[in-house]
């Protein structure tokens, strides 16, 4: 059940009475507004029940690749179908900046001033780099960032020349 629009009106002129710096004033506004709610045939909880949130209902739409047709043999050639052709390889994980890499500079760049930003994202680089060690990728986008800081604070390029 939902509370009438000129209850709410009414209500909406006393709530800001609640405000008041004398007590008395504000004791009264209570009172006022539980007797508006109870003219109407309502209560505080109704009043409660209108202002929680709403449970709305998202639909997803789920799209998927249709099932492939089965197909029986019809001539002993098509009993033995010569093999399917590979798949193309996925990319190397790791593919734009090595963990290790990522490992053994993050600290150094941790070490040269950088911005808010540019410290957050070299944190996040360092610890997804020593959880997922070998499965560590980028973006390119995040990789290319990666390459620019190191670039601009003189950090050395490869893993090698950084021990």
């Amino acid at each position: 059940m939902t509370i009438a629009p000129q209850t709410l009106d009414k209500l909406g002129k006393l709530f800001p009475r609640l405000a008041s710096n004398h007590d008395g004033e504000v004791i009264a506004t209570a009172r006022a507004i539980i007797r508006t709610l109870e003219s109407a045939g309502r209560s505080l909880h109704d009043l409660a029940g209108e202002m929680q949130p709403k449970v709305r209902v998202e639909e997803r739409v789920v799209y998927r690749d249709p099932p492939k047709p089965r197909t029986t043999p019809k001539s002993p050639e098509k009993a033995n179908p010569s093999p399917e052709p590979p798949k193309p390889a996925p990319p190397a994980r790791g593919k734009f900046v090595p963990f290790d890499e990522v490992l053994k500079l993050a600290p150094l760049l941790l070490d040269k001033g950088l911005t808010d930003t540019e410290t957050h994202f070299i944190q996040q680089l360092l610890g997804w780099a020593d959880r997922y060690k070998s499965e560590f990728i980028l973006t390119q986008k995040q990789a290319s960032w990666w390459r620019r800081l190191v670039l601009v604070n003189d950090i050395p390029n490869s893993v090698e020349q950084a021990e």
